[in-house]
């Protein structure tokens, strides 16, 4: 694919890349215009991304969705970031949604120097995740691996998704007022208390074995 280049030194797209990308900026309009509601501005500027990335770089095969190779950021909204050294069996899975990954992949580290193996898993939709085939699922979280959830917001409904073998670092109150760092670290959000809540699960679990 070849790209003409105008003033300025922008890269314009060729003809046909431009037409998908308006018609995706129109479909845009469209949508929010049917359900009377919001606003395109954020589709409409990220529609040249978009078709980008998916054009160029996404693997996805509309007609065999579960094919072995597929792009697994966008298919199933659950992917391993950060995997246990040489590959091997994770000890522990740390899982994170969206603004916690950064938390989720510093803590690795200092797990290692304590003798733990973690994973990093980020899961931003577990509702695509649970719609992956069983082989799937079981490939990015392991059965028998616990999990530890870091959440900032309400930990409600992880239980019943991930099983008993779990812990979620969550918020369950209301009211703090601080600047960011300060109300993250008042609800635990830190690489020590991921790794104290990972000795916990792990010690909890082989006083059941």
């Amino acid at each position: 694919m070849t790209s003409s280049a105008t003033l300025a030194g922008v890269v314009a797209p060729p003809a046909l890349d431009q037409l998908c990308i308006n018609t995706l900026r129109f479909l845009a309009v469209d949508m929010v215009q049917k359900a009377n509601s919001g606003h395109p501005g954020l589709p409409m500027g990220s529609a040249t991304m978009a078709y980008t990335l998916w054009d160029r770089s996404l693997k996805f095969n509309p007609h065999d969705p579960h094919w072995p190779d597929r792009d697994r950021f966008v298919l199933s909204a659950g992917y391993v970031l950060a995997d246990a050294p040489n590959d091997t069996q994770p000890d522990i899975l740390l899982i994170a949604t969206g603004s916690e990954v950064h938390l989720a992949l510093e803590s690795p580290d200092q797990l290692a120097t304590q003798g733990v193996h973690a994973r990093v898993v980020s899961m931003p939709s577990t509702n695509l995740f649970s719609s992956q085939p069983d082989v799937y699922r079981n490939r990015i979280l392991p059965p028998g691996v616990p999990l530890l959830v870091i959440e900032a917001g309400s930990p409600l409904g992880w239980r019943s998704f991930v099983g008993p073998q779990i812990a979620v670092i969550g918020v369950d109150t209301f009211g703090a007022s601080a600047p960011e760092p300060v109300v993250m670290k008042h609800h635990g959000f830190t690489v020590e208390n991921v790794c104290k809540h990972a000795h916990r699960v792990l010690h909890q679990l082989k006083e059941k074995a």
